[in-house]
């Protein structure tokens, strides 16, 4: 099995992050079915880190997409990652709460 497979995509901007993260997941796409390999949509998401000194970007859901063989890959705001919670503001916040919480149980 390969999973918790993680990829990392840039840009300029929003919109050409957005385009250049659907196009590594149509090649990723082709690259899977040419193998006889599946991926499980249900388990996909992104989350798009920004510095704090930037303003958010708004995404307009219309417009910008991520999607693999025409299913819309949600966003999160954090994910766990090698065993530590990351936000997208890459901040230890989450991971601190989470952990304190485990701790307290």
């Amino acid at each position: 099995f390969a999973d918790d497979t993680n990829i990392f995509v840039t840009g300029h901007t929003i919109e050409e992050a957005f385009t250049n993260a659907n196009n590594v997941l149509e090649n990723i796409s082709r690259y899977m079915e040419s193998n006889l390999l599946h991926i499980n949509t249900k388990k996909c998401f992104y989350m798009i880190f920004s510095p704090r000194s930037k303003q958010k970007a708004v995404i307009d859901p219309d417009k910008l997409q991520l999607s693999i063989k025409g299913k819309i890959i949600n966003a999160v705001n954090d994910t766990k990652f090698l065993g530590v919670t990351i936000d997208n503001e890459l901040s230890w916040k989450p991971h601190i709460l989470k952990l304190n919480k485990k701790l307290k149980s």
